[in-house]
């Protein structure tokens, strides 16, 4: 997997594949993200852990180069992922239960694509779990995304 976290427009991040296809999104807005007297904190920290999950999916290694910016670390540890395969839906929570990042893939959509990427994001969130321990970043104690809302 070749997968990269982008600022998308719209007011959303995304983690991308080589083809430009969404894989998982943050809706800014309704996380939050963009609040402020937050310094840029909470959309720092949403762009870190979606670039540490496109990481973990597009590489063996992780370290703290993966992030845009290491000081601000990344949600607390550990993280899951949800699927609601028949609902179409993933999301990856914090261990705090906030979504980190969630999408609805399209009905057009071949189940085995949708299976596909829940196997590459599964196993994604399970290289953070286990190598964020020994990174220079440190996982923040209480998530800044999405604080106050209801994700």
């Amino acid at each position: 997997m070749n997968w990269k976290a982008a600022i998308t427009g719209d007011m959303t991040l995304s983690i991308l594949d080589q083809k430009g296809f969404k894989i998982l999104g943050v809706d800014m807005l309704r996380t939050r993200t963009m609040r402020a007297g937050t310094n840029g904190d909470c959309l720092v920290l949403a762009l870190n852990d979606l670039a540490l999950l496109a990481a973990a999916a597009s590489s063996e290694t992780l370290s703290a180069t993966d992030l845009p910016d290491p000081l601000c670390g990344v949600s607390p540890l550990p993280w899951s992922l949800e699927e609601g395969l028949a609902a179409r839906r993933l999301q990856v929570r914090d261990r705090n239960g906030r979504v980190i990042g969630e999408r609805v893939f399209p009905k057009a959509m071949r189940d085995d694509d949708g299976a596909r990427i829940a196997a590459a994001l599964q196993n994604a969130v399970a290289r953070v779990n286990s190598s964020c321990r020994s990174m220079s970043c440190t996982p923040h104690g209480d998530s800044l995304v999405g604080k106050g809302s209801d994700t």
